[in-house]
């Protein structure tokens, strides 16, 4: 697990059977992200990363794509007043992150979803344009809520991708260099 906060990386099975250090180590003494690190270990969702907020960081926790199933229902029982999910793809392995994006606690949001067994078809057709994407170059959508309507946005520097977005939607770039565009999807 790896976070701006705590840079130390250590193997989940590490943090399995030793969840009550690392989930006090990497919480920041945030009680409640305390519980929902146990929570999401004790679920088998592997954690790649979080922070508590403070200064210019927003809270957040990132984790890796692997218990699709676990993670899409996570994901559809979220309450998305306001949020932000995001996958990265890149050398073909996913990872999520769950953002907060206005004024509401995300860890309690988490937490309440976690053992929900709701399916959102929305959700899961991202994933599974994720899991079926095979650019080897960077990809990544940001899912932006705001009082439950979600604006979508795609990251990319795969030419294929970019000439096939460029005449279909809005787009900026964000870095001519390396070819980084942001395509506005919904």
């Amino acid at each position: 697990m790896k976070s701006i906060c705590n840079s130390k990386k250590i193997l989940f099975e590490d943090i399995l059977n030793n969840k009550d250090k690392y989930s006090k180590e990497f919480s920041e003494s945030e009680p409640l992200l305390e519980e929902v690190l146990k929570l999401l270990w004790n679920n088998n969702i592997e954690t790649i990363g979080c922070c508590k907020g403070h200064d210019n960081y927003k809270q957040y926790i990132g984790f890796r794509l692997d218990n699709i199933d676990k993670i899409i229902k996570l994901l559809s029982s979220l309450d998305k007043k306001q949020i932000q999910i995001s996958f990265v793809k890149l050398n073909n392995k996913i990872n999520v992150s769950i953002r907060k994006y206005g004024d509401i606690d995300i860890y309690n949001n988490i937490k309440n979803a976690l053992n929900k067994d709701f399916e959102d078809s929305y959700i899961k057709n991202i994933i599974t344009k994720l899991l079926n994407n095979t650019s080897k170059e960077y990809f990544n959508i940001h899912l932006y809520y705001k009082d439950n309507v979600v604006s979508e946005y795609l990251n990319t520097t795969d030419l294929d991708l970019i000439k096939e977005y460029k005449n279909k939607y809005e787009y900026k770039i964000l870095n001519e260099k390396t070819h980084m565009y942001n395509f506005k999807i919904r």
